[in-house]
Order: structure tokens, then C-alpha cells, then sequence
């Protein structure tokens, strides 16, 4: 009985330890699943955070271009601004120009119309003189 107990004793601590390393592989291959699919989920969140990166990157590449054609376009609209404000200057030089040329040409005209009634007076005192 002694043997027997001994021996129950003997198979019931290599049972244990025959469990306790079944059981440890068990948590062993459920830490490895764990495990798997934890690197495998911080690899897919690696591969996100690449692509948003690259995406970022593409944005602010595109963000940049925009406010560069942004900047351009300001720069065309001011010189067109400028040069719509030299054209009002220019016409507005052009008119007063042309309000001078005919107050001139009144001036002239009217001196010409003196000049032509003083000939007229002249022609018929010549007239009368040789009548």
C-alpha cells in the first residue's frame, strides 16, 4: 500500500505537472494569439498612421501650391488694379486735355469770327471810299 501510495502520489505529481505544462502551453498559445493580434493590430495602425501621414504630407504639398497660385493671382489682380487706376489717371489727363483743345479752339474761333467781321467792315469802308 505503501507503494501504491507512493506511487499515487508519484502519478499525482507528474499529473499536476503534466497539467501544469498543458496548461501553461494553453497560455502560452492563447498569449501567443494575444500576442499575434496585438502586433498584428499595432501594424495595421502602423500602416494607417503611414498613410496618413503620406496623406498629410500630399495636403500640405497642395495646401502650399494653392496659397503660391493664391499669392499670384493677388499679385495679377493688383498690377491689373494699378493699371486700371493709371487708364481712369490717363483719361481723366485726356479729358481735361480735351476741355482746354476746346475752350482754345473756341478762343480761336472766336477771334476769327472778329477778325473776319473787322475784315468785312474794312472791305465795305473800302467800298464806300472808292464810291
Amino acid at each position: 500500500m505503501e507503494i501504491e501510495s507512493t506511487g499515487l502520489a508519484i502519478g499525482l505529481v507528474v499529473g499536476g505537472i503534466a497539467g501544469a505544462i498543458a496548461k501553461g502551453q494553453l497560455d502560452s498559445n492563447k498569449s501567443s494569439n494575444l500576442l499575434e493580434t496585438k502586433n498584428n493590430q499595432i501594424n495595421s495602425l502602423i500602416k494607417e498612421k503611414e498613410l496618413l501621414l503620406n496623406k498629410n504630407t500630399k495636403l500640405s504639398e497642395e495646401i502650399e501650391y494653392l496659397q503660391e497660385e493664391n499669392a499670384r493671382i493677388k499679385k495679377k489682380f493688383n498690377q491689373h488694379d494699378d493699371l486700371q487706376d493709371d487708364l481712369k489717371d490717363e483719361l481723366e489727363d485726356t479729358k481735361t486735355k480735351i476741355e482746354k483743345l476746346k475752350k482754345e479752339n473756341q478762343e480761336l474761333f472766336n477771334q476769327a469770327k472778329s477778325y473776319k467781321e473787322a475784315c468785312e467792315a474794312l472791305e465795305r469802308q473800302i467800298e464806300a471810299l472808292k464810291k
